[in-house]
Parts: C-alpha cells; sequence; structure tokens
C-alpha cells in the first residue's frame, strides 16, 4: 500500500509523468547537428574557427534549421551530424526578423523510410 502525505508526491508518479521527455530526447536526437563556423583570415587568408552552433535536420535531402545569428559574417560552415561524419553547408535563405536560417548538405545517405522526424527546442542552444 502506497502512503501519501501533504506535500509530498510518489517518485513513480513522478517518473512516469515526466519520462516523455527522455523518450523524444532519444527520438530527437539523430536529427540533431553540430555546426562549426569559420571566418577567413584577413593575414593568412587561411579559414579559423570563429563560433559554433546547432541545428535541426528537417528533411532527408539535407536541409537544417538552424538560428540566423549563428550564421553572421561567417565564411564557411561545417556541419557535423551525431554519428561523426562531418559535411560542408550552404547557406539557402535567412531569415534575420524570425532569426531562422535554412541551410543545405549533400548527404551521402537517406533517411530510413518510415522514420519520424521531430523539431523541438532553441538551435543555437547546446
Amino acid at each position: 500500500m502506497e502512503h501519501f502525505f501533504a506535500g509530498t508526491r510518489s517518485a513513480g508518479g513522478l517518473r512516469s509523468k515526466y519520462n516523455f521527455i527522455a523518450e523524444v530526447v532519444e527520438k530527437v536526437a539523430p536529427s540533431v547537428v553540430h555546426l562549426q563556423l569559420f571566418r577567413r583570415s584577413p593575414l593568412s587568408n587561411k579559414d579559423i574557427p570563429a563560433s559554433s552552433g546547432s541545428g535541426f535536420i528537417v528533411s532527408e535531402d539535407g536541409l537544417i534549421v538552424t538560428n540566423a545569428h549563428v550564421l553572421t559574417n561567417q565564411h564557411r560552415i561545417q556541419v557535423e551530424l551525431q554519428s561523426g561524419v562531418q559535411y560542408e553547408a550552404t547557406v539557402k535563405d535567412i531569415d534575420h526578423k524570425l532569426d531562422l536560417a535554412l541551410i543545405k548538405i549533400e548527404p551521402n545517405v537517406s533517411m530510413q523510410d518510415q522514420v519520424s522526424l521531430y523539431i523541438w527546442g532553441f538551435p543555437s542552444v547546446c
């Protein structure tokens, strides 16, 4: 028999109530990518790491959504998937008012059929 006292809750009840968060994270994790942004050095004319951010793959043909401010004044964008595979990305569209940007990679493989894709969170927060 489970006893409840004023101001307390069952640990099992809380665990089941918030367990959906772990399930969502497990489902969306493969679509989250790391972005490494580079600037061109005026002295050496080489790309140097400038900043980083995150994004979400939103289509099987390589479209990724991120925040527009992440891409400000960047020369080159490198995308790293959860698997560690890296791709160069190109900017497709930027909406500074909404602070959203669409970039694209050219993946060598496509996503599996019938895989659900979820978008959740704030892309620039790591």
